[in-house]
């Protein structure tokens, strides 16, 4: 019989349906786990962009990733194998889908270049948001209507 589960191994297994085995390494250094654990939470399971895409971009990266862990465990959530980046309400995929993702091909050459042709005006649309934002940050800060 195991050890029984550690409070941050039930928190992180009711976010994610399941406990993944990434938050069972070092149990002898929980305060790693913790810091992890924390990382997770802030840069993927709370960041704002929507789930199924963050768990669709974890799997496209995962391909490069010698560990194959990754793939396998994103690949699980993605079919439902455990809740994409943590969204209880996220629609899983279907195999067909995440075979079709795992198989298409990386652009390259002309097809990369038209691909990141369409991403520039957004990118240049954040940035003058970003410098709008700045602007008005500092203008409220110091100088309060």
């Amino acid at each position: 019989m195991g050890k029984p589960a550690s409070d941050l191994q039930n928190r992180v297994a009711e976010r994610f349906g399941v406990l993944p085995n990434f938050f069972c390494l070092a149990p002898e250094t929980p305060e790693i786990i913790e810091k992890l654990w924390g990382f997770a939470e802030a840069a993927y399971l709370d960041n704002p962009l929507p789930s199924v895409f963050k768990e669709r971009l974890f799997v496209d990266l995962s391909r490069f990733c010698a560990v194959r862990y990754c793939i396998a465990r994103h690949v699980g959530f993605l079919v439902g194998h455990g809740r994409p980046a943590g969204d209880r309400t996220a629609r899983t995929q279907s195999v067909t889908d995440v075979v079709k993702l795992l198989q298409r091909p990386f652009p390259r050459g002309q097809e990369l270049q038209s691909r990141l042709a369409l991403c520039a005006p957004v990118a240049d649309f954040i940035a003058e948001c970003t410098l709008s934002h700045i602007s008005c940050s500092v203008q409220s800060t110091f100088h309060p209507v």
